[in-house]
């Protein structure tokens, strides 16, 4: 079964995250030079054939993020948060953890580098506000690196059909903006 998962922006650095890899996209060629098995990087070739990637990459936390981060996989549903808004949704196209691309992509922090990345397909920008009335599949609020409790997974394939589904009807993509649970 597919999960979803939530990265929140909590921070300036996070922020500033979000709009270098994800809002903006990340050249392919610079992450190219860092992946060395030539079958991977044909993937990420054909994953991105504008030459624009797009990367979340998380800390360890000391484990903590490493744990969570193991359990994705391919079409995983990923969604951005901040401030109680749904700013993103994309899918998982491929994971990697890769420090030296995290320091080149994101630069340096006293803390570990933002090394655990998931690779995503381009993502859907929104400003979605988070009702009382999307509470049975989604929390009010997100910190961290977080995977949706099984209960709201449920609900959502109950209720919607498919994470796709979801995304389309619940996050506004297929949408009219006046009917969007947006500002």
């Amino acid at each position: 079964m597919e999960n979803v998962f939530i990265f929140s922006m909590i921070d300036a650095a996070t922020t500033e995250n979000f709009k270098t890899s994800i809002e903006n996209g990340y050249d392919l060629e610079e992450v190219l030079h860092f992946v060395e098995d030539e079958i991977q990087k044909e993937k990420f070739r054909e994953f991105y054939p504008d030459r624009k990637c797009y990367l979340w990459g998380e800390q360890e936390k000391n484990g903590a993020n490493r744990s969570k981060w193991k359990t994705i996989t391919e079409g995983d549903l990923l969604l951005g948060y901040r401030e109680g808004l749904i700013v993103s949704t994309s899918y998982v196209l491929a994971k990697m953890d890769n420090p030296s691309l995290a320091i080149k992509v994101w630069g340096k922090y006293e803390e570990d580098p933002f090394r655990l990345m998931l690779f995503m397909t381009k993502p859907y920008l929104c400003k979605i506000k988070i009702v009382p009335q999307m509470f049975k599949y989604l929390d009010p609020e997100y910190t961290g690196f977080t995977k949706l409790n099984q209960e709201n997974l449920k609900n959502i394939i109950l209720h919607y059909g498919s994470l796709d589904e979801f995304t389309k009807f619940a996050l506004g993509q297929d949408f009219p903006f006046s009917l969007r649970h947006s500002l």
